[in-house]
């Protein structure tokens, strides 16, 4: 039930409620020769990809 007169307790056995949240994130991609030039850390490539209609 979205609302419930008691606190959300998302782990809990007996939960009901809703508990709205908010997050961000960002991720940075460049060449390999940029991450190189600048020392930057690689901590991930992208391989390949694919796209279709």
């Amino acid at each position: 039930m979205a609302l419930s007169p008691q606190p959300c307790r998302s782990f809990d056995h007996g939960r009901d409620g809703l508990s709205l949240g908010e997050g961000a994130g960002i991720m940075l991609l460049c060449a390999t020769e940029e991450a190189h030039k600048r020392n930057w850390p690689i901590l991930a490539r992208i391989t390949g990809w694919g796209g279709g209609l």
